[in-house]
């Protein structure tokens, strides 16, 4: 029986990665540029169950072989067809146990418990407001930890949002640590508790009505709900709003894209809209005039 790609590089991606260009700087499982999209410090290769993942908050999170995918533009069966012969080649490394979903469970309750409703003149509103986001109330589904962990060392507020699948289900939790009304000055602000985050997952800034805007970032889908009088979620990043799905009774898609100067943004928000077109959902895409910039910068500069 032959073994699924997956088992077969088990404890073996630094290797397999190496040959397809990665540096061991890249491999090293601290944060930097992302080597599909670039930036400065929006990746981070953390290799769990020793299945070569990867989180981006930009490309977002996969496996070793969705990694090979987005390097080279290849679809499975040709990244696995490469992958195969090169797993002899590859020195295999002790397999370091990840997380069990109990334990995730155990850590977004305990985040969420620690915190509470944004209230005006806390942390998260002076940070929303300092982005031009003025909310007359928030959402439940965002609240306000004034000090969550970042590392063993470093504590900051934090805005927590919960990430809701398809069915309404809690999966994750999105993180926005925050310093004197702006993001903290760490490698990464911006992190999610681990969990897979299935197609559909969003930040549910809203109840779901018949007409629904989608959005990268959770202050983008705020500034932009806000400006074009539409409910409005945000899906954190490009990758998961290219493959969002919008819950049952929507039969309107607003997509609010970030102009990005690579054109991820603008990719991402056109590979949705083609997608819903093809389902009959009526569909636009709304692109910010600057280069470089999302909703919620376009609202502030207004």
């Amino acid at each position: 029986m032959m073994l699924d790609i997956h088992e077969l590089c088990q404890g073996r991606w630094r290797g397999i990665l190496s040959h397809f260009g990665l540096s061991q700087k890249e491999l090293n499982g601290k944060h930097g540029p992302c080597p599909v999209c670039g930036g400065t410090d929006r990746w981070r290769f953390d290799n769990q169950g020793g299945r070569g993942t990867f989180y981006c908050t930009n490309c977002g999170a996969g496996s070793g072989v969705d990694l090979v995918m987005k390097l080279r533009g290849w679809d499975f069966k040709q990244a696995v067809s490469e992958i195969r012969p090169l797993v002899g080649m590859a020195a295999a490394e002790p397999v370091k146990a990840g997380m069990s979903d109990a334990d995730k469970k155990a850590m977004r309750q305990s985040i969420w418990r620690a915190s509470y409703p944004v209230t005006k003149g806390d942390a998260v509103d002076r940070y929303l407001e300092a982005r031009k986001v003025d909310q007359p109330s928030y959402p439940t589904t965002l609240r306000m930890n004034p000090e969550c962990r970042y590392s063993e060392a470093l504590s900051f507020p934090a805005m927590i949002a919960a990430v809701q699948d398809l069915e309404g289900t809690c999966v994750s939790l999105h993180r926005t640590f925050i310093k004197d009304g702006d993001k903290a000055p760490v490698d990464n602000p911006r992190m999610v508790t681990p969990g897979e985050l299935p197609n559909g997952s969003a930040v549910r800034l809203t109840p779901a009505g018949e007409v629904l805007g989608i959005a990268e970032g959770i202050e983008t889908a705020l500034a932009a709900g806000d400006r074009f009088g539409i409910p409005t979620w945000a899906a954190l990043n490009a990758n998961l709003l290219a493959e969002w799905e919008p819950p049952a009774g929507v039969r309107e898609v607003a997509i609010f894209g970030d102009n990005d100067a690579s054109f991820t943004g603008q990719a991402a928000a056109y590979q949705l809209a083609r997608r819903l077109a093809r389902r009959k959902i009526e569909t636009t895409v709304h692109i910010p005039t600057m280069i470089g910039t999302d909703w919620a910068d376009e609202v502030k500069g207004a």
